[in-house]
C-alpha cells in the first residue's frame, strides 16, 4: 500500500507543531541523521607521492628515544638547580620590612601581593 499526500510547507510545519515533545525530538533526531548521511565525504584519491613520503619518513630508534629522554631529564634538573640558586640569591625581607609594607598597603588601601 502506498499513499501520497501533497501538502504545503506551512501545513507540514503546523502538523509538526502539534506533535508531543517526545515525538518532536524523535523527528529532529531522525532529520539530523538523514542530513548527516547525505553529507558523507567523498573518498580521497590515492596519492602516490604522499605514500612515498610517508614510507621514506625517518623513524626514531629506541636508542635515540633514550638519549632524548635523558637530555630532557638533564634540562629539568638544570632548571631546578637554576631556580634554587636564584631563590638563594634573592634578599629575604626582614619582619620590619614586611610590617612596613603592610602599613603602606593599609594606608593606600592596596591589596597584598
Amino acid at each position: 500500500m502506498q499513499l501520497t499526500i501533497n501538502i504545503g510547507y506551512d501545513q507540514v510545519f503546523e502538523l509538526v507543531r502539534q506533535l508531543p515533545p517526545r515525538e518532536k525530538k524523535r523527528l529532529f533526531l531522525e532529520s539530523e541523521f538523514i542530513s548527516a548521511a547525505r553529507q558523507t565525504p567523498e573518498p580521497v584519491a590515492f596519492d602516490e607521492e604522499y605514500y612515498k613520503f610517508l614510507m621514506n619518513f625517518p623513524v626514531v630508534s629506541e636508542e635515540e628515544i633514550e638519549r632524548i629522554l635523558e637530555a630532557q631529564k638533564g634540562l629539568v634538573d638544570q632548571n631546578r638547580r637554576d631556580a634554587l640558586r636564584l631563590a638563594l640569591e634573592c634578599p629575604i625581607a626582614t619582619p620590619e620590612e614586611i610590617e612596613n609594607q603592610n602599613e603602606f598597603r593599609k594606608q593606600f588601601r592596596c591589596r597584598p601581593s
